[in-house]
């Protein structure tokens, strides 16, 4: 096996680890923020204003903790991702080689740089990533009207 080829995708795998690590954190203390407001909120004698404050503070919380959740999932399919094994089709843990760029069959992290080279990690639920599962070397497939080809996967 080529371990320069091993350890890109360990390096892709790695970088969309932390973003989505990143996430979690930034969700975490979106939510001890919105506690905190709640808190300060309920010592205020303001009467309505006090209340609406209050409510804003409790929605803000429980879209904060509805999105962490959705992160923690993605960390846990990011978990499962076995990144030392060089695959010939595109399943998760893949690396897409394109004619219009480079995806990693993950989730949807976004655009992640390494070395010096781009790799947008999509996830199979993504149409791209639908379009693309299974698929190998030389097939071609196409998303909003344009034409990839398939040039190497690992």
């Amino acid at each position: 096996m080529n371990t320069d080829v091993l350890k890109l995708k360990e390096d892709i795998f790695l970088a969309c680890k932390a973003i989505i690590e990143d996430r979690v954190l930034s969700y975490k203390n979106a939510i001890k923020m919105a506690q905190e407001a709640v808190g300060s909120e309920s010592k205020s004698t303001a009467g309505d204003k006090h209340e609406t404050g209050r409510a804003m503070a409790h929605l803000e919380q429980e879209k904060n903790s509805h999105q962490l959740k959705e992160t923690q999932n993605l960390l846990q399919t990011i978990n499962r991702i076995d990144y030392s094994k060089i695959y010939t089709n595109a399943v998760l843990g893949s690396v897409v080689e394109t004619n219009k760029g480079s995806f990693f069959l993950s989730v949807s992290a976004g655009k992640i740089n390494v070395n010096n080279e781009l790799f947008i990690a999509v996830s199979l639920q993504s149409p791209i990533g639908l379009a693309m599962v299974n698929l190998k070397k030389k097939d071609s497939f196409k998303v909003n009207n344009q034409d990839f080809i398939i040039k190497n996967i690992f």
